[in-house]
């Protein structure tokens, strides 16, 4: 009786160390612009959030990622994200690659009780009702930190006027607004202070570089789409001018839809500062390609989304955080805020194709 009693514990032992150890799955669902304008942009964050679910092989959990494409259009991706939730049972969402995609699925996230990153919108951006929603949280870099670099580096430049032009939405203007201000503290002269809209683009861009002859400032500052950074350069390289232009993330894009013509010997980008080396080579890999600063975001979204999942955090409590260590930094899933790290940028050029450090 005693061995019988024995051989019973043992089984239930060696049963409990058995389920203990068995990888458990976790589903991750991202919504997607994998057509319409932000295609370009979404298939660098989507990269970077594939490999980090192939890379949770042998971890002790599985990522299962379950990608929607929201076409960019808002109705598209409310739609995407009650399917990850209703019909693939998502533990998690990461995804709306604009700024007005995101808002639209926000109170979904609270709705469902289910918690959503972003990888590529910045707290500065996100709406007064989504920074009090704790279902919802951004890994973007943050505008504050893009700004502090624009300005770092035309400082070095001895830059005295600068020309701005930015696409009218909230990403644009507080761009705008933040660099202005440095710029007006350091006594630099704003040349033009430029809001442009989708619907007349093409046209106001060749009135901008007409402007741009015209005033002749020593560096331009743009916050537009691939396309429209192109038509810039392509304007202004007609016109014989060539002022130093600093941009958001849109330089790797917008050199490649050009073909990397001359036009961009000036052109600077700013992107995320990516702390690992490693991943660097891993993604190189993988891809076949360098990795941008979205394509990082993402890769962190994924991975320290699915470790918060499986440690489970969620709902999040208030004497309560999870901290995970990514590629842009670390990330602090907290109540008392929606930004989940303090991320540093770079500014950064192309070289044979690819972005490299401008020291």
């Amino acid at each position: 009786m005693k061995n019988l009693l024995l051989f019973a514990l043992l089984a239930l032992i060696c049963a409990y160390v058995a389920a203990a150890e068995e990888p458990r799955t976790i589903k991750i669902g991202a919504v997607a612009s994998l057509t319409g304008d932000a295609a370009m942009n979404a298939e660098e964050w989507v990269r970077g959030a594939r490999m980090a679910s192939e890379e949770s092989v042998g971890t002790g959990n599985r990522v299962e990622l379950v990608v929607e494409d929201d076409g960019t259009i808002p109705t598209r991706a409310v739609a995407a994200f009650n399917k990850l939730v209703s019909i693939d049972k998502v533990q998690g969402v990461v995804g709306g690659t604009w700024d007005f995609l995101a808002e639209t699925l926000y109170p979904l996230a609270e709705r469902a009780k289910i918690p959503f990153v972003t990888p590529t919108n910045p707290i500065e951006v996100i709406s007064l009702a989504a920074k009090q929603n704790k279902w919802i949280f951004t890994n973007g870099l943050s505008l504050t930190a893009a700004v502090s670099a624009a300005d770092k580096y035309l400082a070095k430049s001895n830059v005295r006027r600068v020309g701005l032009a930015v696409i009218n939405v909230p990403y644009g203007l507080e761009h705008a607004r933040l660099l202005r201000e440095s710029l007006q503290h350091r006594g630099v002269e704003i040349a033009f202070d430029e809001r442009l809209t989708y619907e007349g683009l093409r046209d106001e861009i060749k009135a901008l570089a007409l402007k741009v002859r015209r005033t002749s400032p020593d560096a331009i500052f743009l916050v537009l789409n691939y396309s429209a950074v192109d038509t810039f350069l392509l304007e202004t390289s007609k016109l014989k001018v060539a002022p130093l232009t600093l941009m958001t993330h849109t330089l790797l894009e917008a050199a490649s839809f050009g073909e990397f013509a001359s036009r961009y010997e000036r052109a600077r980008g700013i992107y995320q500062d990516m702390r690992d080396p490693e991943f660097d080579k891993r993604f190189r890999r993988r891809w076949s390609l360098a990795p941008t600063g979205y394509a990082a975001s993402g890769y962190d979204a994924v991975m320290c989304l699915s470790q918060a999942l499986a440690a489970r955090v969620f709902p999040l409590q208030d004497d309560r955080e999870f901290i995970c260590s990514g590629v842009t930094g670390s990330h602090i899933f907290s109540v008392k805020r929606r930004d989940l790290v303090q991320n540093s940028a770079l500014v950064m050029r192309t070289r044979r194709q690819e972005l490299v450090v401008d020291e």
